[in-house]
């Protein structure tokens, strides 16, 4: 149960941090190719990273 509620919440921090990613990006001219590849990168990591964080708690 504690794992599921820091997920949602990481869920939760991860979907706004991306929508004020994406303000910011409407305001300031970036080149789009790097920044969709940017967010990819980092949507990957942390993906990667609550999966191990789980892994390593159910062990």
């Amino acid at each position: 149960m504690q794992f599921n509620q820091r997920f949602v919440h990481s869920l939760d921090f991860w979907s706004g941090l991306l929508i004020m990613f994406l303000m910011i990006w409407n305001i300031l001219p970036f080149r789009v190719t790097s920044v969709f590849w940017w967010v990819c990168f980092l949507l990957f990591l942390g993906g990667v990273f609550y999966l191990v964080k789980g892994l390593v708690r159910l062990r």
